[in-house]
């Protein structure tokens, strides 16, 4: 018998008072880790609207240097490429709830935390975009339960996961159909150039047989 091996925990050092940060630390680790698997859902979605290669989506994901940009371009795809209107409004709401993840996730990566006296987290600054027209807003949220709800609200665990299988099978059933129509009208084509060639053959031969006879 073999001697079993003991998984070995890792420790996670947690910066002040552990029983107050330790929830606010892990929310936010959290938010950027679905934040990123989420916007490898978008990235997904933008393959299947290409119907290019993992490398030309990448070039073409990565001209656009903000988040905002690239789902501005899925958004656009979606409607000129999906005649399915209930998909494309799915769609535009995830855009709509994603773009609000990402105010969050980059607000809370981006902040400037303050403690108390006991090491507890406080509060948190950061700068963020308005909706009102103004550039920037200096936003000030202190970390409490209100805060903390927000974060957890904004990973959007399994939301896109749905959206990404039924685009993923729309998607397919559309390129499907796009082919079953294009395939008659291929052949089509094709038996008229062989019969231009048939006959610019043909027609010569017919020619000289008059002229013999």
């Amino acid at each position: 018998m073999g001697k079993s091996r003991k998984s070995k925990s890792a420790t996670v050092p947690i910066h002040g008072d552990m029983a107050h940060n330790t929830g606010f630390l892990l929310g936010i680790g959290g938010l950027v880790v679905n934040w990123a698997n989420n916007e490898s859902v978008f990235l997904a979605m933008l393959q299947a609207l290409l119907g290019a290669k993992h490398r030309t989506v990448a070039i073409v994901w990565h001209s656009h240097r903000t988040t905002v940009g690239r789902l501005e371009l899925i958004s656009r795809l979606a409607r000129d490429r999906i005649e399915d209107e209930t998909l494309v409004a799915d769609i535009d709401r995830a855009i709509i709830r994603f773009k609000g993840a990402c105010r969050t996730r980059n607000f809370f990566c981006h902040a400037t935390y303050d403690y108390d006296s006991e090491m507890r987290l406080q509060s948190a600054h950061g700068i963020t975009l308005t909706q009102d027209g103004d550039p920037i807003s200096f936003v000030y949220k202190p970390m409490e339960a209100a805060t903390l709800n927000e974060i957890i609200d904004a990973s959007m665990k399994s939301m896109l996961n749905k959206i990404a299988e039924v685009f993923e099978g729309e998607v397919e059933s559309s390129v499907m159909s796009m082919t079953s129509l294009i395939e008659p009208l291929m052949i089509l084509i094709m038996g008229i150039a062989v019969g231009f060639i048939v006959l610019s053959i043909c027609l010569p031969i017919f020619e000289m047989n008059q002229l013999v006879m």
